[in-house]
């Protein structure tokens, strides 16, 4: 293997058939869906980048450990080994697993927001966003300028803006910002990451006006990965290390294990403060299930114990599409392509499309700077699924696109981008 292509650290056990198409058929496949991705069958696409979330292949010590998971309704040991593994890594007292990320953001906005409330955060995803305004919120993007420049090269675009954040809080007011939500690394940014220096700041600033900050620590070991490798004086710390000092600038974070933590389901939210775990846990026994289980069987909860150490496969550090224009500097694991040229790929590569499509700006925001993110597409490489070889249709290198043959086609909830001639 190559530099460019090195050895993968596993070995397959088992395959899955998968069946190729026709461009024909994807064509007609993509039709009757009204070019909405969503709705297309599985069996269809041949190559899917469109999320690793949920997608990556479980080891063998996750299908091990989930024979030992424990069905009990209450006081499962599954549980407990789940919580004192975060714990051990993430450093939150209290741990309260859900059924994936969206579970926790649910949980979390109707504790802490009221009707009134203004919630900044370095862009937004799109559960998270609607969380907040279902629960009387406002969101407030206080991102540098340069997330919104897919062509800029600075290293750390996931960074609030601290002049934002800070006229915030004093034209709103402290009492009226229950939380600030700050994502690490930025999946609407194309999964730009976050800098210890900024969140340092972050933390400073909150703290002086007694407002929390939760992170969206769904890809915070691919956050860490781009600190190390990026940001000085943090080369000679472990992947770990940065991890953990990371989760200690903030009071709380929602994750959905389906990322970093390699399950297929699966989530958490984590919190200090004894009082708002209390208050959560009364609300996942309403809304997922028991606080030990937190509507997962027992050894999906056993799965996701032995994942939750950080760790990064070296495929993850290959850039995904190859020969597309993409957003810069590279990433890890999620290609952004730049809204001028996209495509659907004749050779089945499908492109999921990102950024207006799931944009909605109310009347009533007051004219407050909004998501102005370009439209992206989004390729995602599900981690172990297959090996990373030159031959690899996702990574290899082809001529770039005619941007004038391909036309943004939308449908419901999403679009998809296909090739009109």
């Amino acid at each position: 293997m190559t530099a460019a292509h090195p050895a993968e650290p596993w070995r397959i056990k088992m395959v899955e058939p998968i069946r190729t198409t026709t461009h024909a058929e994807r064509e007609s496949a993509l039709r009757a869906a009204a070019y909405n991705p969503c709705p297309l069958r599985a069996e269809d696409v041949y190559i899917d980048p469109f999320t690793d979330s949920g997608t990556n292949t479980v080891s063998d010590r996750q299908w091990s450990a989930m024979f030992r998971g424990d069905e009990s309704y209450c006081g499962a040991s599954s549980f407990y080994r789940l919580r004192d593994t975060v714990r051990a890594y993430y450093g939150y007292e209290h741990v309260i697993p859900v059924h994936q990320g969206r579970g926790a953001e649910n949980i979390l906005s109707r504790c802490l927001i009221r009707p009134g409330h203004r919630i900044p955060g370095n862009m937004y995803f799109t559960t998270t966003r609607a969380h907040q305004e279902l629960n009387g919120g406002t969101f407030h993007d206080v991102i540098v300028d340069e997330a919104h420049d897919p062509a800029d090269e600075s290293p750390f675009k996931g960074d609030v803006d601290i002049t934002k954040l800070a006229a915030l809080i004093r034209e709103a007011g402290a009492d009226t910002i229950p939380y600030v939500c700050v994502g690490a690394p930025v999946n609407m940014a194309g999964g730009q990451p976050l800098s210890m220096e900024c969140l340092a700041r972050v933390r400073e600033l909150t703290l002086r006006h007694g407002i929390k900050v939760i992170l969206d620590a769904a890809r915070a070991v691919e956050n860490a990965y781009f600190v190390k490798s990026r940001e000085p004086g943090w080369s000679g710390r472990s992947i770990a290390g940065i991890l953990r000092a990371m989760c200690d600038l903030t009071d709380g974070a929602t994750m959905s294990a389906k990322k970093d933590s390699f399950a297929n389901i699966g989530g958490w939210l984590g919190l200090r403060d004894d009082e708002l775990a209390e208050q959560a846990r009364g609300l996942v026994v309403l809304y997922e299930g028991m606080h030990t289980y937190g509507g997962m069987a027992g050894r999906g909860v056993w799965g996701r114990i032995f994942r939750v150490r950080p760790s990064l496969s070296p495929i993850a550090r290959r850039q995904v599409c190859a020969g597309l224009p993409r957003a810069r500097p590279p990433l890890l694991l999620v290609g952004r392509i730049d809204q001028h040229r996209r495509r659907w790929s004749a050779d089945g590569r499908g492109v999921g499309q990102r950024g207006r499509a799931f944009q909605r700006e109310p009347p009533e925001a007051g004219g407050q700077p909004g998501v102005s993110t370009p439209h992206v597409g989004g390729c995602a490489r599900p981690r172990r699924s297959a090996p990373a070889s030159p031959q690899d249709p996702l990574t290899r290198t082809s001529a770039p696109p005619n941007p004038a043959a391909f036309t943004l086609r939308t449908g419901p909830g999403r679009s998809r981008l296909v090739k009109d001639r």
